[in-house]
C-alpha cells in the first residue's frame, strides 16, 4: 500500500495486493506509480457509488410517494370540504367583516364545529410527511451529486 493512500477500506487490501502483484509482474514501479492510486481510488468510488445508489433510488420513490400522499390528501380535503358550510363562514368574512368583527367568538366557534377534523388532520400530517421525504431525497441527491461531481473532477 502506498504511503500517500488512507487506510479507509480494510476490505480492498486483498484487491490492492492484487493490483500491487499485477502491477510487479507487468515491470512497473509500485512505490511511485499513479496507476495504484488512481485504480484505488477509482474501487473506492464504486463501493460508495454502490453503497448509496439504494439511497437513492428509495429517495426517488418518496419523492413520487410524497406527490400522491399530497394529492390524495388535497382531493379528500377538497371533498370534505365540499360538504360542510365551512365555505359559507368564510364567505360571510369577506362579505359582511363588521359583524363578523362584533360577534368574533361566536364565529370562530362556528368555524371550528363545521370543520372536518378528520381530512384537516390527514391534510396536516400529509404535509408534514411530505416535508420530511422531501428533506430526505434532497439529502440524498445531494449526497450522490456530490460524489459523482468529486470522481467526475478527480478525473481530469
Amino acid at each position: 500500500m502506498s504511503n500517500n493512500y488512507p487506510q479507509q477500506h480494510d476490505n480492498l487490501s486483498s484487491l490492492e495486493k492484487a493490483i500491487q502483484k499485477h502491477l510487479s509482474e507487468a515491470c512497473l514501479s509500485v512505490s511511485e506509480d499513479h496507476l495504484l492510486q488512481k485504480s484505488l481510488n477509482h474501487l473506492i468510488y464504486e463501493k460508495q457509488v454502490k453503497a448509496l445508489l439504494p439511497k437513492v433510488w428509495a429517495s426517488v420513490c418518496f419523492l413520487a410517494g410524497s406527490f400522491v400522499l399530497l394529492v390524495t390528501s388535497a382531493l379528500f380535503s377538497w371533498h370534505a370540504f365540499g360538504q360542510t358550510p365551512t365555505h359559507t363562514y368564510f364567505s360571510l368574512m369577506f362579505s359582511d367583516f363588521g359583524e363578523v368583527a362584533r360577534n368574533w367568538q361566536d364565529y370562530s366557534l362556528s368555524i371550528l364545529e363545521s370543520l372536518p377534523l378528520g381530512a384537516v388532520a390527514f391534510l396536516l400530517s400529509a404535509l408534514l410527511a411530505s416535508a420530511w421525504l422531501i428533506d430526505f431525497s434532497a439529502n440524498q441527491l445531494s449526497h450522490f451529486h456530490k460524489l459523482t461531481e468529486i470522481q467526475h473532477y478527480g478525473d481530469k
